[in-house]
């Protein structure tokens, strides 16, 4: 029985947010809602988002990828048309209220004017652009979602980089939530396409399949990069939802090491290069300070003090204390830039300041931080945050 409630969540969901979206057409647009071919599709939307929303729910527990993949699909394109109807009907319906009003005005009053045509289309094209607006925007959003991933080459500046370090490549993988709308054929051509790049070093910082069961088959595509300096991984809140103790398990029998409150020291050449993985609060709410304040330090224990120190944490909020502890570069996942960005920043950095959505951040000692958009999504939907697995290169000077 407990299977049935994620199902019966989301079909709930779809079904209030179309009901929503018609209790909006009816009082707010009647002129629309007195359109037969309005009331057939203002129905019909949350209906298909129903079967849907059965077709991903039985994708899931026969394992079929065809339904898996249509039910997904259909039903985020349904959710993100709802949202988006619920978002921009009422706009529409100011429009609408307001040229009722007027009409009422010129009537009470007893005003005289003949009809102006070109007035009556400047209204209706004024209701209608709202929800076409969003509607397509969101549309858009989630067609974008399942485009290519971007390897946006990062070069990030140290004055003190030792010279075996300079020109030291990292490629950042995180946040791929394999399983529903990204799949090991995409992680396979994400990981032909790094191929090119040549990196030294290849970072996994967490969420990285949903679907437990490809999670071997992930972590060996990966492999199979084979950078010099290898391979690392830590911890996600999603590998603890789906199952620490299988997860755990699957890195046991991979050669890629699963640093939790941990680390390793590389010789690069004469140089200790100190990769360190700290561990995920799991929960999402809350203050989760104390945590990552514990979770770095315990994970730096071990860091040689003349190393050049590299810490793999999926919140990118442990930022303020891996700077606090002399870490040089750290690598973030976790919020997906908000799924919104504007300028190459999360939408919500000018809502949210200081909460390192997305891109490059630097403190004043010289600590940086990257927060990936990530490769995956748990909802598929991106404007302006294309998916990305950022490649950087460590060079010696100042920016």
């Amino acid at each position: 029985m407990s299977e049935l409630y994620p199902v019966i969540f989301a079909l709930a969901f779809v079904a209030l947010l179309g009901l929503a979206s018609i209790l909006f057409l009816r009082v707010l647009n009647r002129p629309w809602w007195s359109h037969r071919w309005v009331r057939i599709l203002s129905y019909l939307i949350p209906f298909l988002g129903g079967i849907c929303v059965v077709l991903w729910a039985s994708g899931m527990k026969t394992d079929s990828r065809i339904l898996l993949g249509i039910g997904a699909t259909g039903a985020a394109f349904t959710v993100v048309i709802e949202i988006a109807l619920l978002l921009s009907l009422p706009v529409s319906g100011v429009v609408h209220i307001a040229a009722s009003i007027v009409r009422w005005f010129k009537k009470s009053m007893q005003v005289k004017s003949s009809p102006d045509p070109q007035r009556r289309l400047i209204l209706k094209a004024a209701a209608a652009m709202f929800p076409l607006v969003a509607v397509s925007t969101g549309v858009g959003g989630v067609a974008r979602s399942f485009g290519d991933v971007d390897i946006p080459v990062k070069t990030l500046y140290y004055p003190d980089l030792p010279d075996t370090l300079d020109g030291l490549k990292i490629l950042q993988i995180s946040d791929s939530h394999l399983g529903f709308y990204v799949v090991l054929d995409d992680l396979e051509k994400l990981l032909t396409e790094a191929a090119t790049y040549k990196p030294d070093l290849v970072l996994l910082t967490g969420d990285i399949a949903d679907d437990i069961r490809v999670l071997t088959n992930a972590l060996n595509l990966i492999t199979q990069l084979k950078p010099p300096l290898g391979v690392f991984a830590c911890l996600g809140n999603h590998e603890y939802y789906r199952g620490i103790k299988k997860v755990r398990e699957t890195y046991d029998k991979c050669p890629i090491p699963l640093l939790v409150n941990d680390g390793v020291t590389v010789d690069v050449g004469g140089a200790p290069l100190y990769i360190a993985g700290a561990d995920d609060p799991r929960w999402m709410r809350g203050n989760n300070d104390e945590f990552l304040r514990n979770t770095v330090e315990q994970s730096l224990l071990n860091a040689p003090d003349n190393a050049f120190k590299i810490l793999m944490s999926h919140r990118p909020g442990a930022f303020d204390f891996a700077a606090d502890n002399d870490v040089r570069l750290t690598l973030a996942g976790h919020t997906h830039g908000g799924q919104i960005g504007m300028g190459g920043r999360s939408f919500f950095d000018y809502v949210l300041p200081y909460k390192y959505l997305w891109g490059h951040y630097a403190k004043d000692n010289g600590s940086q931080l990257y927060t990936s958009s990530g490769i995956g999504h748990w909802f598929p939907f991106r404007l302006g945050c294309p998916p990305e697995a950022p490649l950087f290169v460590l060079k010696r000077g100042e920016e």
